[in-house]
């Protein structure tokens, strides 16, 4: 199962490879009250489907944050893990949580990315002056047209309040099992450089401009 770093909520310090079972950090049963009595008063009121919609979602964003997740996103990543941990019997499970996803550094190509929100992010989480960055972006994607300029500018502002909790996460999540993996892998005597999951072979800078970058211009800004 692919899923997100995030799932550990607004935690700070160091977070373990740990997982997520039902009961500990959520009552599914109270919850479920809650929504129950939300909507039976909304039936109450005679709210049509419209105000019923706008009213649990901002019930689920309440809720969300009053449990410690930054939004309904993560959490219903959390809770995917939980039910899978709960059901899954003696079925093997393997979960992989990432922190960020941005371009493929080299397999299949370099600089493929479908995910436009995590590579802005990713661009700001590393750049200080993240308006200069932005920019970079936009003014190479549409260099020599104005055509629907104002509404990308629009989508990436939205993108970057999106992953804002991200941003300034002051999270530490263990990789241990990462590294125990990355130490097999170099002990089997395999190249283990054809798996490219160690961060220290990379030259970030030269990834950053030469590879993600554009990336994010050329298949991500069309």
């Amino acid at each position: 199962m692919s899923n997100t770093a995030y799932v550990s909520g607004k935690k700070s310090g160091i977070i373990l490879e740990t997982p997520c079972y039902l009961g500990e950090i959520l009552d599914i049963k109270h919850e479920k009250r809650i929504i129950d009595d939300r909507l039976k008063e909304l039936e109450y009121h005679n709210a049509n489907e419209e105000a019923v919609k706008m009213a649990m979602k901002d019930l689920g964003t309440q809720r969300v944050s009053h449990c410690g997740w930054p939004n309904t996103y993560v959490f219903t990543k959390a809770l995917g893990e939980m039910v899978l941990q709960q059901f899954k019997g003696d079925i093997p499970l393997v979960i992989f949580r990432p922190t960020i996803i941005s371009s493929t550094y080299k397999e299949p190509f370099p600089g493929g990315s479908k995910v436009l929100g995590p590579s802005i992010a990713l661009l700001l989480a590393m750049e200080k002056a993240g308006t200069k960055v932005v920019n970079v972006i936009l003014c190479q994607a549409f260099a020599g047209t104005c055509k629907n300029i104002e509404r990308k500018i629009n989508l990436v502002l939205r993108l970057v309040k999106l992953y804002q909790p991200y941003l300034f996460s002051t999270s530490l999540y263990d990789d241990i099992n990462t590294e125990k993996l990355r130490n097999m892998v170099r002990e089997s005597k395999h190249d283990d450089v054809a798996f490219y999951f160690d961060p220290k072979i990379i030259d970030w800078e030269d990834y950053f401009l030469h590879t993600h970058i554009p990336g994010v211009v050329r298949y991500e800004f069309k």
